[in-house]
């Protein structure tokens, strides 16, 4: 899931179409560079791709920023598939849970391009294949599973093959599907409560619209914004008048800028980890606030091929803490309130807190606000 900007919107007038559906709140929408606002009476109403301007714009002048919704950011039932803020995958955490070299090789089978069917094929005796399990083979795209068993020699997949093949042997990860629900659960539990114990929304990367600050400090010049780290900023403002009628200025260009830039050296993006800006004169303190900024925070994530570092830079040991979390508190559902057990005079007691290393990985990326 990577972050669209500057994509110059299809349409004219008052009619205009994204070319992907955007992830629900991502949208910074800009008229001739200028920001405008949606929803019911202001600038603009989006319905999917679909976006209906209140003003009337010539082609070409209008310009989005957002983050596509794909096949990796969908809960869909018990597939590979989770919220697009999730630090890890229903797959990874069933290889820690479940031995992922145990398979079964069905042979025969027969796929035709673009089609979802796979018919022909031989289970081995003793064998069971069951829906939500990972199947693999030639024509097969990654993160595949078994959509539904249709007779003993056909099943369909959840994912149309890209090959016509005939007489294949196809592999399937033979693991338990039973508990995929509940471990997309824990996951997005786990997900929750790493955000929040680091005092941030989301650690994957998403555009923040008017995230709002209050300044007590009379000659602060410098503010921090909340999640990190940054990739840029599209709107830096102070408000006048009051809460229910607020005046919102830009401040100058040259009045503010990010501070300490990074460059990353596999993918040559600027970013700035510290997400912290420096303002030429000092931030305003009548009200409280009286700061917004609209910015793109957090770390690309691309779980298709986490490898990359051109597009996955979501911190190993964030991704570690969480699958700890989550094999955690699946082992141990059925212990909950109870902290030792006695079994043919064994006395068996447990720790109730986490391992100190996870203590220590929360420690390491939490925000300082100030």
């Amino acid at each position: 899931m990577s972050q669209i900007i500057g994509e110059i919107v299809a349409g004219s007038g008052t009619s205009w179409t994204l070319a992907q559906t955007p992830v629900s709140n991502s949208v910074a929408l800009y008229a001739s560079g200028i920001r405008i606002t949606p929803g019911v009476g202001n600038d603009y109403t989006i319905n999917g791709i679909a976006i209906t301007t209140v003003g009337s714009y010539s082609a070409g002048t209008l310009t989005a920023d957002y983050t596509p919704l794909s096949s990796l950011n969908i809960i869909t039932g018990i597939a590979d598939q989770l919220s697009p803020y999730a630090l890890t995958t229903l797959q990874r955490v069933k290889d820690l849970l479940f031995d992922p070299n145990l398979t079964i090789a069905l042979t025969g089978a027969s796929l035709t391009n673009t089609s979802t069917n796979v018919t022909g094929l031989t289970v081995p005796t003793g064998k069971n294949i069951k829906v939500g399990q990972v199947i693999m083979g030639t024509g097969i795209p990654s993160n595949t599973t078994i959509a539904a068993v249709i007779s003993a020699t056909q099943i369909t997949l959840s994912q149309a093959s890209t090959q016509t093949n005939t007489a294949q042997t196809l592999t399937v990860i033979d693991q338990p599907t039973a508990f995929d629900a509940v471990l997309v659960r824990l996951i997005n539990w786990a997900t929750n409560y790493i955000n929040n114990e680091c005092g941030r929304a989301s650690f994957v990367q998403q555009t923040y619209t008017n995230d709002t600050y209050s300044i007590d400090n009379p000659r602060q010049t410098y503010l921090l914004l909340r999640n990190t780290p940054v990739f840029s900023i599209s709107s830096f403002q102070w408000r006048a008048g009051t809460p229910s009628h607020p005046s919102w200025t830009d401040f100058i260009a040259d009045q503010y800028e990010l501070v300490d830039p990074r460059t990353d050296p596999a993918s040559g993006t600027i970013w700035y980890p510290s997400g912290e800006i420096r303002v030429y004169g000092v931030l305003p303190r009548i009200y409280n606030n009286m700061i917004r900024a609209t910015y793109v925070g957090g770390y690309p994530v691309n779980w298709a091929n986490p490898e990359d570092h051109n597009t996955h830079w979501l911190p190993g040991d964030i991704t570690n803490l969480c699958e700890n979390l989550v094999v955690r508190r699946f082992t141990r559902r059925q212990l909950g309130g109870k902290s030792s057990q006695s079994l043919d005079g064994a006395n068996v007691s447990w720790r109730n807190d986490i391992d100190a290393e996870d203590k220590d990985v929360l420690g390491q990326y939490r925000q300082l606000n100030f």
